[in-house]
């Protein structure tokens, strides 16, 4: 009898005695909205990488727990989500944004409040001086876009028309676009931004049409602009009038199913990752098994937002911490030739990183056909 007594008060201290509290990890992307079909895969491969950790014994002993937020590519909404996750869940370290718009706009609140920011998909050239908390798995834009310009130029293209939406990273396109572009000799004779909402480009189409360019950049945010891009670009049968070139959005396999190839052929200078290595197939195994199939976006974008859980980790590692940010963004911005999925990775003192890129297009069958130029 006493035995049984004793059996309520054993499971009370064991339940005391239990597990360490786990380390909770903020995550902002863009889960919903056009900027999805890049954010959502992005943020789910963070939880293949946690899961990886945790079933290594996490960190310092304890699991990562990942609390993931909806910044729809949305400043304001992504400013608000943050707020959510210092205020009210207490992180220390937040992994986002995973669009430009988000990262510029919840730079300040992290750093403010000391909060650890490690961003991707995150290109635009004002990011740099987001301040010494914030940090970024992706390459800039005047890195990769302005080797996409020099590679224009070596085509042939002197001339061309820039149509650009009015959104930090499409925004960040033109500008490193033409900054490469016409400081090696080429010339911009046009220049259209358009809204977010917008839905109709034949006028912009048909300015450029007049203006004797050989070219056409073409730089949106999300899929549907791009669609009902290439639909008035064919419906204009502007294909032998011009050579064109795209953001990464554009020559997305996702605008190839939505516009029924009207995408193929069209260049676009990226993120890349090497899918055959050991890690990169270790990664898409586990993502398929987690949710039922491959990533559907470029494999860079998801091995760049794989990479930062496992750099978060070993920064808290280092620190024999999980709560001071200023060992650890002193340890990121000594990380030098870091092997990750994404490549060799390497932080400079303003949290920018050097990383793989390449140029690429889809073939008639809609699949990537990369040439990596770093």
């Amino acid at each position: 009898m006493a035995t049984h007594k004793l059996l309520p008060l054993l499971l009370v201290t064991l339940l005391a005695c239990g597990s360490p509290e786990a380390i909770e990890i903020g995550v902002i992307a863009p889960l919903t909205g056009p900027a999805a079909s890049y954010g959502e895969p992005s943020a789910l491969a963070l939880q293949v990488g946690a899961d990886i950790i945790n079933e290594q014994g996490g960190v310092l002993g304890r699991q990562i727990k990942l609390i993931m937020q909806d910044g729809e590519c949305n400043p304001a909404k992504a400013v608000t989500a943050t707020k959510h996750l210092i205020e009210i869940e207490g992180v220390s370290v937040l992994l986002g944004g995973s669009c430009s718009s988000e990262s510029i706009a919840i730079a300040p609140v992290a750093n403010e409040n000391k909060v650890l920011q490690v961003a991707t998909l995150t290109s635009a050239d004002s990011y740099s001086d987001a301040g010494p908390y914030s940090f970024r798995v992706f390459p800039t834009s005047t890195y990769y876009v302005g080797k996409q310009a020099q590679l224009a130029l070596q085509q042939g293209v002197t001339s061309i028309v820039i149509i650009y939406e009015q959104k930090a990273y499409p925004q960040s396109v033109f500008a490193a676009f033409k900054k490469g572009f016409e400081a090696n000799g080429g010339t911009v004779i046009q220049e259209h931004a358009f809204p977010s909402e917008e839905t109709d480009f034949r006028s912009y189409l048909l300015k450029a049409k007049e203006s004797g360019a050989q070219a056409i950049l073409f730089s949106a945010q999300g899929t549907s602009s791009a669609v009902n891009f290439l639909k008035h670009y064919h419906e204009l049968d502007l294909q032998d009038s011009f050579k064109l070139i795209g953001n990464s959005v554009v020559a997305a396999k996702k605008v190839f199913d939505e516009s029924q190839g009207l995408n193929v052929g069209v260049t676009a200078v990226d993120a890349y990752a090497d899918r055959s290595t050991l890690q990169a197939q270790e990664l898409l195994t586990r993502y398929a098994a987690k949710y039922g199939q491959e990533p559907q976006t470029n494999f860079g974008y998801v091995a760049a937002s794989y990479d930062r859980v496992f750099l978060v980790a070993r920064a808290m590692e280092a620190c024999e911490s999980v709560t001071d940010t200023d060992c650890m963004a002193a340890y990121l911005s000594a990380v030098q030739g870091y092997r990750g999925v994404y490549g060799t990775l390497s932080f400079d003192e303003r949290g920018d990183v050097t990383s793989s890129i390449a140029i690429h297009h889809l073939d008639e069958q809609g699949n990537h056909v990369w040439k990596p130029i770093h």
